[in-house]
């Protein structure tokens, strides 16, 4: 019953510790300039509701201590993965300060180059020509969200 315990609480952690890092995301971004429409995925709340759910009844029905504590585990990292993934879905867009698309956000501060090699792709390096994210979308909405972001990269020193 102990580890079920420890498992709700620290689904609960997680969960603050989610919204507190979204709040201050959004604060650091700034306002929104740009919305990226996010398709909702309504398997994370069977997933969000269904995790609790295994942890209980993994300790309801007395299994041992290796079990107890793996599928505890398993319903921990399924709630907080489903959780966050809710809270980010309606984030992506471009915001005044950086870029958010599927739940990755990258300041503008730390991009480079802004590299088109197709139509309906956007690749992001950083100063160091490492990647730091894929936008990928019909031709239209790439030239829309490369032609907002190369106003706002900084210049290259």
């Amino acid at each position: 019953m102990m580890v079920s315990m420890s498992a709700c609480l620290f689904m609960t952690a997680g969960a603050i510790l989610y919204t507190a890092r979204r709040f201050f995301l959004l604060r650091r971004l700034g306002p929104r300039e740009y919305p990226f429409r996010g398709k909702f995925r309504y398997e994370f709340i069977g997933i969000l509701l269904a995790s609790p759910l295994l942890v209980v009844g993994a300790s309801l029905r007395g299994h041992d201590l290796p079990v107890l504590v793996t599928v505890s585990v398993l319903g921990v990292l399924l709630f907080i993965l489903s959780y966050r993934d809710i809270l980010h879905i309606g984030l992506g867009g471009l915001y005044a300060n950086g870029v958010v698309w599927n739940a990755k956000f990258v300041m503008y501060r730390s991009i480079g180059t802004l590299v088109r090699p197709d139509p309906c792709s956007c690749v992001l390096f950083s100063r160091r020509s490492r990647r730091l994210l894929v936008i990928t979308g019909s031709s239209e909405f790439i030239d829309a969200v490369s032609a907002h972001m190369e106003k706002k990269l900084p210049p290259l020193q």
